[in-house]
């Protein structure tokens, strides 16, 4: 009885102290609780290899709507090497370079070894965490950890069709991480990555679409508009995927009337998601984002890729990548410090389509080969230059071939028409860049913004500290309101962007290329 008596008045106390409290600390929980819902939200929308003229192939007037209301950065790029898609996305989640993410195209140097790590980007890598590992170790948080350092509660979901591994790497930390897959009935459903999927009440799984390339990218908004709807994240990462397949296989701008209808599909997409946060009445809270991971180029030349081979054999050095990726022009070494040896012996040879050849002639920096120093602009040399750093880094290659305007070293057999990307050219390196929503200035920039520039701009729009090691800049000439540090920071890196975009732009059109700046 004794015992029983304690417990109560222990319980009595307990309450009495909690009610006490609750008098001290409400102030200071009612402003929490007010700073939380205040926040803003996010989302943010990758359409996968979109070239910025494919918004002159139909009307995109959901995505016009979001530049009316935002600020547009009709020179942004993507600013880096390899333009792959988990290269993009990485940099997108982090706002670092691939020599620090680690993540460069779908194969790169091990760096706790030395060997080559093939196809690291396939979905069983991606489920033993060796992905997200590896972008972590670059010390700086994703978009994604930010959130949660904030408020542990408030939930982060990346949703793409089928690429799984773009999901996974602009989802890096995030809570849910969703892609379609093909089912035994030919229905496209949802699949989670991941040994935590989206609780039941989320009903994700009753979305169903197709798997053709002109529905991806509904299939896409269905499921991000599902999560939207019933659990409301506080970040919302769609990837859609329609522009980069349909690029692929369509030859990019070669093929207008096929690409018509993915841009349309890519619109209708943007607009649903749009529409859906309307009507759960927080649009004028949510900050969107909408680019792209890298642009697309069409395959009006190809490479001699079998002489490429040949020389390499011949010249007796050991390539560390067993495929010898020269199908996108970089090579990785058993032994880098031939790196120099083999760009001359290859620039010497002048291949068709292959404008010169850089080698690391340090951890960090590439140099040209002496030939290249001779024929190419010195301007042209200096982007490529500046583009080729961005991957010195432990997983990075040894030997960059730059490709010349919509030149590719793939071939399709019975195909005449198909994409491809992965280089320095300004049909893959040109992307849109469109921000809207709360503290973003209306306007048109002619800012060289990149993709390492969105992390940050969108910490600061959701009032988060810019973690320091960010390679980008906060693009704060689309912001409402700005510090000092931060447009002195924008203004410092202009010039040399500007000068390396126009160098790019200029010979895409001397070229042929499509695209004008």
């Amino acid at each position: 009885i004794r015992s029983c008596y304690s417990r109560f008045v222990l319980r009595r106390l307990s309450a009495a102290v909690l009610a006490v409290l609750a008098i001290v600390l409400s102030p200071s929980i009612r402003q929490a609780r007010a700073a939380h819902n205040s926040s803003p939200y996010l989302v943010l929308i990758v359409m996968d290899g979109f070239r910025p003229d494919y918004q002159t192939l139909a009307p995109m007037h959901h995505l016009r709507a979001l530049m009316a209301r935002g600020m547009t950065y009709d020179t942004a790029w993507v600013g880096q090497m390899e333009s792959e898609t988990p290269t993009g996305h990485a940099t997108i989640a982090t706002g670092v370079y691939p020599r620090k993410h680690g993540v460069v195209g779908f194969g790169w140097r091990d760096p706790t070894n030395g060997g080559f790590v093939f196809w690291p980007t396939d979905l069983r890598q991606i489920i033993a965490g060796n992905l997200s590992r590896l972008i972590e170790q670059s010390g700086v948080p994703t978009i994604s950890d930010l959130i949660h350092q904030r408020n542990r509660n408030d939930l982060v979901v990346s949703v793409s069709g089928e690429k799984y591994y773009a999901a996974a790497t602009m989802g890096t930390g995030a809570d849910f991480v969703l892609y379609g897959k093909d089912d035994a009935k030919g229905k496209f459903r949802p699949v989670s990555i991941g040994p935590n999927p989206p609780p039941p009440s989320s009903h994700y799984q009753s979305v169903v679409g197709d798997s053709a390339i002109e529905n991806q990218d509904a299939f896409a908004s269905s499921l991000a508009v599902q999560f939207a709807k019933t659990l409301r994240p506080r970040a919302l990462l769609i990837n859609l995927p329609g522009a980069d397949i349909g690029g692929h296989y369509y030859g990019a701008m070669r093929d207008p009337g096929h690409m018509r209808t993915v841009v349309r599909g890519d619109d209708w997409a943007i607009g649903r998601v749009v529409d859906e946060y309307q009507k759960l009445g927080i649009l004028n809270r949510t900050i969107f984002v909408v680019t792209a991971d890298h642009g697309m180029a069409s395959n009006r030349h190809i490479v001699p890729i079998h002489p490429m081979y040949n020389t390499v054999r011949a010249a007796g050095i050991a390539q560390l990548d067993q495929e010898y990726r020269i199908t996108l022009g970089s090579i990785w070494l058993k032994q880098p410090q031939q790196a120099q040896s083999l760009a001359t012996t290859m620039a010497a040879k002048h291949f068709a389509g292959i404008e010169g050849a850089l080698y690391r002639n340090s951890p960090s920096t590439f140099a040209p080969e002496p030939g290249s120093t001779t024929h190419m602009p010195h301007s042209l040399l200096q982007a490529y230059l500046d583009l080729a750093d961005t991957e010195a880094g432990p997983t990075g290659p040894d030997i960059l071939l730059p490709y010349g305007e919509d030149t590719t070293g793939l071939t399709v057999k019975g195909r005449k028409l198909w994409g491809t990307h992965g280089g320095f050219s300004w049909g893959v390196q040109h992307i849109p860049l469109v921000i809207a929503g709360p503290g973003v200035r209306h306007g048109i920039s002619h800012f060289p913004a990149k993709l390492v520039d969105v992390a940050p701009t969108i910490e600061q729009l959701l009032g988060f500290k810019v973690p320091a090691g960010v390679d980008g800049v906060v693009l704060a000439d689309g912001l409402s309101s700005k510090t000092g540090a931060a447009q002195a920071a924008q203004s410092a890196v202009q010039s040399r962007r500007l000068v390396d975009v126009k160098a790019l732009a200029a010979h895409s059109l001397q070229q042929g290329g499509q695209e004008k700046l």
